[in-house]
């Protein structure tokens, strides 16, 4: 993130319920993988904080920083829309450096992207599959006019992954499999699930 626009305070509570477990799984993580402290920056955004990053670089002063206008095309800190539903936050580790900012294969952002693959959900055929739970920026690629896809790594950035979505999705449109609702997935690294209470689909 830019200096021209600070980071916003990190709040918890901005998260969708389930993707704030994730985060959490991923803290753990790291604390166990590094003996350097990681934190979170930022979660959810409104709109108009999104519209004021896109400004950024474009009619405003800085350099471009995001992609995502926060309308026609919402980031995944917007989440729903509205605050608890958050599904991305930005997490450093402590004193980062310009030299690390700069450089995405710096070692501290390849334990965030460890970190963060190792988040993952049982899947729904009983254990037998893990589903990941979250997509870190480091994996980020872009295609360009000539069809090439190249990497446009984000290595702060984490979101959710598309299992995680999934879910996210089945909570508000529940739908059952031969009877069965698959909504709570534990995380089989800390055996965490979120604290949503699960109803039969009708």
């Amino acid at each position: 993130m830019s200096d021209v626009i600070p980071a916003a305070p990190y709040d918890p509570n901005g998260l969708h319920p389930r993707f704030r477990v994730a985060i959490k799984c991923l803290m753990d993580g790291l604390a166990s993988a590094t003996p350097r402290p990681y934190s979170a920056r930022e979660g959810f955004r409104s709109m108009e904080r999104q519209e004021s990053l896109w400004a950024q670089g474009r009619t405003a002063p800085g350099s471009i920083v995001t992609n995502c206008d926060g309308l026609t095309r919402k980031s995944m800190h917007q989440g729903l829309g509205w605050f608890g539903t958050g599904l991305a936050a930005d997490i450093y580790p402590e004193h980062v450096t310009p030299e690390e900012l700069a450089n995405p294969d710096a070692e501290c952002w390849i334990i965030l992207r460890d970190a963060a693959l190792s988040v993952a959900y049982v899947g729904p055929s009983g254990g037998k599959t893990t589903l990941r739970a979250l997509k870190p920026g480091w994996l980020f690629t872009r295609t360009k006019l000539d069809g090439r896809t190249v990497r446009n790594p984000d290595a702060p950035h984490i979101e959710a992954g598309d299992a995680l979505r999934g879910m996210v999705k089945r909570d508000l449109f529940p739908v059952s499999r031969d009877g069965q609702t698959l909504l709570r997935s534990p995380c089989p690294t800390c055996g965490a699930t979120t604290d949503l209470e699960e109803e039969p689909a009708k």
